[in-house]
């Protein structure tokens, strides 16, 4: 049951081409992680089921040989392949801290760093682990630092470089750090040769320099003023370092002298991985691959494909390497950047409705005709032929086989078997119809509405005949109705715009409106029983009815965030999902709404729940999260 939100309707609407995506599961490890011993293990709080491997952006990916590379990411985000990018694995790295380096000293061994700044203030974190990522452990947290990057020349001998102008040095695998002082500049990439032979780039074009292991450190000449982002060395004289508006700068004298080449771009760039003394990559935002033979003396573009930015690059030979950036997106390669193939899988359109009937076969709907279904309780989501590249807003399953789909300018579409096929019904009206709920698979409602100023239009349907036919009930067309929920044949409620609620209990024959107490926007309505219901929307509005609608009482959120949908698995455990990866999970009837921990800050538009236990989320960028522990981290 999607709701559509306000701003997305204040600009023009896209059309978008209708495709067909086979969206995969990232394996069964995603949804069933095994522990050291091979284990399977349940999985616990909220997972990603599309984009795979996940919908945050990665930071930095780290190639560790033909096959295998870990990437790193938004919100504690990790990943990792092991068959050449066929499959990526997430793993637990047991942080929501941005991480933005990770290196791997052999297959095994391996550090990543992050840092955050939000309203908590800055926080840092390094992460290390020894059996290839399934277990990470924190070595510190250090409250000050937002780590960039970290560097090994062993598996004990590391740098880990951030800001405020931190670099940090372990001889001891990372058990303990000692701080370097004297630095001037804001750190953002670091790179050694050996124990005592490194660098680090940095803001204002800051080069530095250490021949001691980093216990000194000399500032070198770079020619520019531009902060540069990227540093990479293939032994003591041959390095390169990139940076904003296209920067490479080379050197081939140790850092002697740093000569600029040109890149022929004016795009950032962020990324650079060499893997002899001719052949490099260099990434950057906007899509920008450059490809390089000849030791920089010429760049090339290559296809990316893509025009995501991209943030990290890894080879581990002339041949085979990964980049990696926003919204999830790894792209491999095995013919040196000649060609590019995407490795992240699934749909990113915006998704506004789901429903799942029993534990294993439901459907999401979103923009430019986007329909999936799952058979397997969304370990794989397949894309179905919509007949349609109009935005759908909501849909709604009577049983496995029987559902509707509502969306822009009065569509409805029906499937007799369980979505394969689509067939469009006369809805009698042009106006978007934004949700819909039916009782049985003869009897439902769909409401809608125009967003834009004055919001003179607003629609109720029935039907009692599957929807071969459709009447409008609601003679109060002066506004947008954003949600229907029926507790039964005869009453529901209808929620929408100037906080009202209309309830009815004939079926919709007559309709009274209540006061409810605010005059926010309401987005979703959820009834638990025929008296007893709960409404979202605005400002962090929650509000409650025991009584049928006719008084309203206000539950404390304790946000503002936008919250457009609202559900329970039973009489007390329940979900609200909004902007900005809002999650809010009550266990006591809505008494108290606790937030949770997000894997992700996309906003979500859906939530549904087949028990207390078991839920999913949709939202933006193709956002499928999925809990089997009511969203509970144990």
């Amino acid at each position: 049951m999607s709701r559509k939100p306000l701003f997305e309707f204040l600009s023009t609407l896209l059309v978008c081409v209708a495709i067909s995506i086979l969206i995969q599961s990232c394996g069964d490890d995603v949804v069933r992680p095994e522990d050291e011993n091979g284990v399977e293990r349940e999985p616990t709080g909220w997972f990603w089921q599309n984009p795979l491997p996940a919908g945050n952006s990665f930071l930095d990916i780290c190639a560790i040989g033909a096959n295998t590379a870990v990437a790193v990411g938004e919100l504690g985000t990790i990943a990792r392949t092991t068959d050449g990018g066929a499959t990526w694995v997430c793993q637990n790295s047991g942080t929501t801290i941005d991480l933005h380096g990770v290196f791997f000293a052999d297959g095994q061994t391996g550090w990543v760093v992050g840092g955050k700044l939000d309203a908590l203030g800055s926080r840092g974190t390094i992460l290390k682990t020894t059996n290839g990522g399934t277990t990470w452990t924190p070595q510190s947290n250090y409250p000050d630092v937002r780590f960039r990057d970290v560097f090994f020349a062993n598996a004990n001998t590391g740098w880990a470089v951030g800001h405020p102008r931190t670099i940090l040095r372990t001889s001891n695998g990372g058990e303990t750090w000692t701080w370097t002082s004297g630095v001037e500049y804001g750190p953002w990439c670091v790179w050694f040769v050996d124990t005592k032979l490194g660098w680090v780039v940095g803001t204002y074009g800051s080069i530095l320099n250490t021949t001691d292991g980093g216990a000194t450190w000399t500032l070198q000449s770079s020619g520019t003023t531009s902060n540069l982002r990227g540093v990479v060395f293939v032994d003591a004289e041959n390095g390169w370092v990139v940076g904003e508006r296209g920067e490479v700068l080379a050197t081939f004298d140790g850092g002697a002298t740093w000569t600029p080449q040109s890149s022929g771009t004016t795009t950032d760039l962020y990324g650079v991985s060499f893997v002899d003394r001719n052949a490099g990559w260099a990434t950057g935002v906007g899509g920008t691959v450059l490809g390089t033979t000849s030791g920089g003396a010429i760049w090339t573009p290559q296809p990316s494909g893509t025009t995501k930015d991209l943030w990290g690059v890894g080879f581990v030979d002339a041949e085979r390497g990964w980049v990696a950036g926003s919204e999830g997106t790894i792209l491999g390669t095995t013919h040196g950047g000649e060609t590019w193939g995407e490795q992240k899988r699934g749909t990113t359109e915006e998704l506004w409705g789901i429903d799942i009937v029993g534990s294993k076969k439901g459907w999401v709907v979103g923009t430019g005709g986007t329909i999936l279904g799952t058979t397997d309780g969304g370990a794989t989501w397949l894309s179905r032929p919509a007949g349609t590249t109009d935005d759908l807003h909501d849909i709604y399953f009577a049983d496995a086989n029987t559902g509707w789909a509502v969306g822009a300018g009065g569509i409805i579409m029906v499937t007799t078997d369980g979505g394969r096929t689509w067939i469009p019904q006369i809805s009698g009206t042009s106006i978007d119809l934004n949700a819909l709920h039916f009782v049985d698979t003869r009897i439902g409602w769909a409401v809608g509405g125009t967003w834009y100023p004055p919001h003179t239009e607003g629609v109720v349907l029935k039907t009692t005949d599957g929807g071969e036919t459709w009447v409008t009930q609601s003679d109060e067309r002066t506004w947008m109705r954003c949600d229907v929920y029926f507790a039964n044949a005869d009453t529901g409620w209808a929620v929408g715009l100037g906080g009202r609620v209309i309830t009815t209990t004939d079926g919709g024959t007559n309709w009274i409106t209540r006061r409810t107490g605010t005059s926010w926007i309401l987005q979703s309505v959820f009834l638990t029983d025929a008296r007893t219901g709960w409404v979202v929307g605005q400002k962090g509005t929650i509000i409650r009815s025991v009584d049928g609608g006719e008084t309203w009482t206000a539950q404390e959120s304790g946000t503002e965030t936008w919250l457009y949908s609202v559900t329970f698995g039973d009489t007390k455990a329940g979900c609200i999902v909004g902007d900005s990866g809002m999650i809010l999970r009550t266990t006591s009837g809505g008494l108290t709404w606790i937030p949770q921990t997000s894997v992700t800050s996309n906003s979500f538009r859906d939530v549904v729940f087949t028990g207390a236990n078991t839920g999913w989320i949709i939202g933006v960028k193709g956002t499928i999260l999925k809990t089997v522990t009511g969203g509970e981290s144990r």
